[in-house]
Parts: C-alpha cells; sequence; structure tokens
C-alpha cells in the first residue's frame, strides 16, 4: 500500500524479516502436498530468495510511483497471501494431487479475477481532470492525493487511525477464535473454518486496499502520458533515499534504475 512508507525505518525490517516469512509459508503450502516429497525445501528456498529480490526493489529501487503500484499488489497476493489461504486445502479435501493442483490453479484465478475486478472499480473512483480542463494543482483519491506540479503522491489516511490498534484487536480476536476452535470444533471443522477465514481475509484485501492501489496506479500512469514529465513518486521518498545511501547494497542496486 502506499502508506507503507510513512514508516520508512519498517521498510528495512521488512527487507530482512519478510523473505523467512514467505520461505515458511510456502514451505508449509508444498509440505502439505504430497507430490512435492523431497522438494518441499528447494520450494521453500526459491519463494523466500524471490521475495528477498521484491523486497530489495523496493527498499533500494523503488520511487514508490506508477510503476511500483502496479506491481506490489500482485506480488503481495502471490508470495504471500494466496499461499496462506490455500495451504490447507489437501487436508480439507482429501483428494488426489492431481486436482489439488486443479483446486489451487482454480482459487488463484478467482484471487487474481477479485484484484482485477477491485482495480477497474477502485479506478473509477480516482476521477482524472478532463482532458479541456486546465489540470488543478492536486487531486484528492480515496487514501492518496496527487500533487500535478511537485509530480507527487502523499498518503492520506483517515484522521485519528493508529496502525497498531487493529493489529492488536486482530491478534486478540486469532487468539479467542482459535481457542473457540479448540474447545468446540471437530479436527475437519477446524480446518474448513480456517480455510474459509483465511481466503476471506485474502479476498477482502484484494477487493480493498490491494486493488484501490492497483486501481490508483493505473490512473497514475494516465497522467504520465497525459501530462509528460519526471514520473510520480511518493512525498516520503526522500527519507528512503537518505537510507539507501547509507547501505553500499543501495547504491550498488541503484544503478539498475528505478520506477
Amino acid at each position: 500500500m502506499w502508506s507503507a512508507l510513512q514508516r520508512v525505518e519498517q521498510i528495512r525490517v521488512a527487507l530482512w524479516g519478510a523473505p523467512w516469512l514467505v520461505a515458511a509459508v510456502w514451505g508449509c503450502w508444498a509440505a502439505l502436498r504430497p507430490e512435492y516429497g523431497l522438494a518441499v525445501t528447494f520450494v521453500a528456498v526459491l519463494a523466500g530468495g524471490l521475495a528477498w529480490l521484491w523486497f530489495a526493489y523496493v527498499f533500494f529501487v523503488s520511487r514508490f510511483g506508477a510503476a511500483h503500484g502496479l506491481c506490489a499488489p500482485g506480488v503481495l497476493a502471490l508470495i504471500l497471501l494466496w499461499p496462506l489461504s490455500q495451504a490447507l486445502a489437501p487436508a480439507l479435501l482429501a483428494l488426489p494431487g492431481g486436482y489439488i493442483a486443479s483446486f489451487d490453479g482454480v482459487t488463484l484465478a478467482l484471487h487474481l479475477l477479485c484484484l482485477g475486478v477491485a482495480a477497474a472499480a477502485h479506478a473509477r473512483r480516482a476521477p482524472l481532470p478532463a482532458v479541456s480542463d486546465a489540470p488543478g494543482p492536486r487531486l484528492h483519491w480515496p487514501g492518496l492525493e496527487v500533487d500535478l506540479r511537485r509530480r507527487s503522491i502523499v498518503s492520506t489516511p483517515p484522521p485519528g487511525t493508529r496502525w497498531w490498534v487493529g493489529a492488536l484487536l486482530g491478534g486478540l480476536a486469532s487468539v479467542l477464535l482459535f481457542a473457540w476452535m479448540k474447545a468446540t470444533l471437530a479436527a475437519s471443522g477446524q480446518v474448513l473454518l480456517a480455510v474459509s477465514l483465511m481466503h476471506g481475509v485474502s479476498l477482502y484485501l484484494c477487493a480493498g486496499p490491494l486493488g484501490r492501489q492497483l486501481g490508483q496506479a493505473l490512473r497514475l500512469r494516465q497522467l504520465e502520458k497525459r501530462l509528460p514529465g519526471e514520473p510520480f513518486r511518493h512525498d516520503k521518498l526522500p527519507e528512503l533515499l537518505r537510507l539507501r545511501r547509507q547501505s553500499w547494497l543501495g547504491r550498488l542496486l541503484r544503478q539498475l534504475g528505478a520506477d
């Protein structure tokens, strides 16, 4: 999400921590599919390595502009949300490996379709100035403000929101839900509820913040074509650039360019 850059220092933590989470998720996903056998470790290492490359791009290269917005929603859905929601499918369905692979493909297509439809819907809520009108200095989109003169974007979360409140409530709710599941549901019911909840959360994120970012990135790309000039970048990017200049790896990767 665009607002990720509001806390620049956390991006460095994500660079070194998130790939381990992605590797664990994909390792569990593969381990629950007997047809992968000894390839489970390979899947986990490959997923963790690709995740590190993505977060290295985010931390060291990205301008948090249109190109970032076009890529990030799909990447996050593929490397984290979908495998988390689909990992327990074999335990739920008890089908042969080939059928599980087909079911994996169906749910993956469903997630990507949800993301695409949501992007189209959110793009309609981010109107562009009419071609015949002189563009004003700013555009106000849901959660985002676009400064046409400075060629920058600014995240505008609702006033009074605190990210840690949602995290605390979510953690508390998950603990209580797990205790209720253990006390009242059989093993099959627990798996069914877990799969349903994870798919629900994943589809909600695809339809909500990820779809909104993708739709707004499409609009930003249209703006860049309509109003030639420098690509749009996030207003907080200078803070991230200072961190990049402190890292030898950052200086090396910056030579590859930015979006």
